[in-house]
């Protein structure tokens, strides 16, 4: 419908869109700072090597029954002199490692079950202005799916 005067204007829809998705845009770049300061904590954490606690955790393990076997081969050579443990999670203890190292991120996934994340319901002022309520929680659901498959590369990494 066309404005009665000359003097009256409509909002413009775009800019109304914008600013009722501007906290999801906020929200999107904290989660974006989460995921640089996680690479940046990682980053400093390999250089550092591991620490003796979790040394004296990973040759506790391998002595346990249940260990698996490219534990106890590791913890071996560990104890040999051939390898330490910070070659092992820098990725150069060979095969053995890699099978490791890969194991102990399979194993750590299956204990780690993500909460459920509650749908986002669109601002009724976004409804208002005709906003599609099912492709913003679309949206919002490849978002996180986004960020967890992001997340689970960036651990990888560190396990490689």
């Amino acid at each position: 419908m066309p404005p009665t005067s000359p003097h009256e204007t409509r909002p413009d829809p775009s800019a109304l869109i914008r600013e009722t998705l501007a906290p999801l845009e906020d929200e999107i770049a904290e989660a974006d700072q989460v995921v640089a300061d996680n690479r940046a904590y990682l980053a400093e954490k390999r250089s550092r090597g591991l620490d003796p606690e979790t040394k004296e955790l990973l040759e506790q393990a391998a002595r346990s029954p249940e260990a698996p076997d490219s534990l106890r081969k590791l913890a071996t050579q560990v104890e040999r002199g051939q390898i330490t443990w910070d070659d092992v999670f820098r990725g150069g203890a060979g095969e053995l490692g890699r099978e490791f190292l890969s194991d102990a991120f399979r194993v750590a996934s299956e204990h780690v079950s993500p909460e459920p994340v509650t749908p986002v319901e669109p601002p009724p002022e976004a409804l208002a202005q005709g906003v599609d309520p099912t492709a913003v929680q679309d949206e919002m659901s490849q978002t996180l799916e986004e960020a967890r498959m992001e997340h689970d590369r960036i651990w990888r990494e560190a396990l490689e």
